[in-house]
């Protein structure tokens, strides 16, 4: 579980990085480790009820007495006492969040890099019927085909990469087919526009060994033809 561990020099790795944790106002703060006898360091990774946690343990003793103000509390220390610093660190999931992009920020993107991912036309898992939440991003999909008549897009559905390829390739590709649809019959786009796409698990955007990564692959791309 251990991933590195090391007998630090005074004025070492061990010493600049606690001084950073440690908060302004607090006398080792502005310390530089002066005083310092012995130290140790190490850090560990693991994990606990689901969740990663990070350790790291400082110890270290005085060469004299030494009083400090450590989070409002003062403390004194002999050069006999060992004082031990821990850190304990708990990730927290990261919150998936849709963001509605404008139809400006599409036309920005294509402008300058000929493509742009669409995160907000969802569909339920293994699903290619385009969910009531996605008009929003749809809305403004419809407006920036209306207000530039002649661009032309190739709608491109992409998916991570559990399950099958080929049953991913056709998954993305009747989603893409799905989105032009609604593009032609609910905003009146003229289908010549269009091209739908299907690309699968073949390009993603993200690693797909995180359900984060996962979640970035999943999307509808609008690319310039």
């Amino acid at each position: 579980m251990v991933l590195t561990e090391r007998e630090a020099d005074p004025r070492g790795f061990a010493c600049g990085a606690y001084r950073q944790s440690w908060q302004p106002g607090d006398d080792w703060y502005d310390l530089s480790c002066a005083g310092i006898k012995q130290m140790g360091y190490v850090s560990a990774k693991g994990s606990k009820n689901g969740k990663d946690i990070t350790l790291a343990v400082m110890v270290v003793n005085f060469n004299g007495d030494r009083d400090m103000t450590y989070q409002g509390r003062k403390l004194h220390f002999t050069p006999t006492e060992v004082t031990v610093v821990v850190d304990v660190v708990a990730a927290k999931a990261v919150e998936i969040k849709m963001v509605q992009v404008k139809a400006t920020d599409m036309a920005e993107a294509l402008a300058t890099k000929g493509a742009v991912d669409l995160y907000g036309i969802l569909f339920d898992t293994d699903k290619t019927d385009i969910k009531p939440e996605s008009d929003k991003t749809l809305d403004e999909v419809g407006s920036l085909l209306k207000i530039d008549r002649s661009l032309k897009l190739e709608v491109a559905g992409h998916t991570d990469n559990k399950g099958d390829k080929a049953h991913n390739q056709k998954l993305s590709a009747d989603r893409a087919a799905a989105v032009v649809k609604a593009l032609v019959t609910k905003y009146g786009i003229d289908a010549t526009r269009l091209k739908a796409a299907g690309y699968g698990d073949a390009r993603p955007v993200a690693p797909n060994t995180t359900e984060q990564g996962r979640a970035k692959n999943r999307r509808v791309e609008l690319k310039k033809l």
